[in-house]
């Protein structure tokens, strides 16, 4: 997990399905729960949008 705020329109570097993919970060979703504050970020990766949790991002 990285330090860094994770904000819409920061380019980004994506780890998913064992490859590493660079795209903007599109919108950040919030889904607070119990215990458990849960985030989502959509990232569009040359038009390909993915959804992934925070531990995949990392800022370029």
């Amino acid at each position: 997990m990285t330090g860094q705020p994770i904000d819409e329109g920061i380019p980004v570097e994506v780890r998913f399905a064992g490859r590493r993919l660079e795209g903007v970060v599109d919108e950040v979703r919030w889904t607070p729960t119990f215990n458990d504050p849960h985030s989502e970020i959509v990232v569009d990766a040359d038009g390909t949008m993915i959804t992934t949790g925070r531990a995949s991002i990392q800022p370029r």
